[in-house]
């Protein structure tokens, strides 16, 4: 054999060599590119799945942020009406300590132009319990009153 035809059959059999692993490497790529599509589907499909809980999800979020708002003007109305209540206790204190202090002026037991004068709330509860003191006394003399007078049941 020549060296040409020699030439000739290794040039053959590398190409065939290539060939081989061209086919061999293709199959491969085609056969990965094959598994990578399935992977991809079922990504898609655990996606898609997920998305409705996603969904869900969503909604409840939006849920609790609207209740959540709720408690808050909830809790706003409620401090407004303790701030408007806590003024009225505020105003109301007021009169009592102005009438306290109107009851001292006229009272000559207090001296109210002194330094350390200050209205005293216990004299008022003093008074409370003299005026029901007063009236309790009132209600017995009236029931031994009526109990004295005699009852003219059954007779003309």
């Amino acid at each position: 054999m020549s060296d040409t035809a020699v030439i000739i059959l290794v040039v053959v059999g590398v190409l065939a060599v290539v060939a081989i692993i061209a086919a061999v490497v293709m199959a491969g790529n085609k056969k990965k590119t094959r598994r990578r599509k399935a992977e991809a589907h079922q990504l898609r499909e655990h996606a898609s799945a997920s998305s409705e809980a996603r969904t869900h999800e969503s909604h409840r979020a939006r849920e609790a942020e609207e209740e959540a708002e709720r408690h808050r003007r909830e809790a706003r109305r409620a401090e407004h009406e303790a701030e408007r209540a806590r003024q009225g206790a505020q105003v109301e204190e007021a009169r009592f300590e102005d009438r306290l202090r109107d009851a001292d002026r006229i009272d000559p037991e207090v001296d109210h132009r002194s330094d350390d004068y200050a209205p005293d709330p216990a004299r008022a509860d003093e008074a409370r319990a003299d005026e029901a003191r007063a009236d309790e006394a009132r209600a017995d003399e009236a029931r031994a009153t009526e109990s004295e007078e005699p009852t003219h049941r059954g007779r003309r």
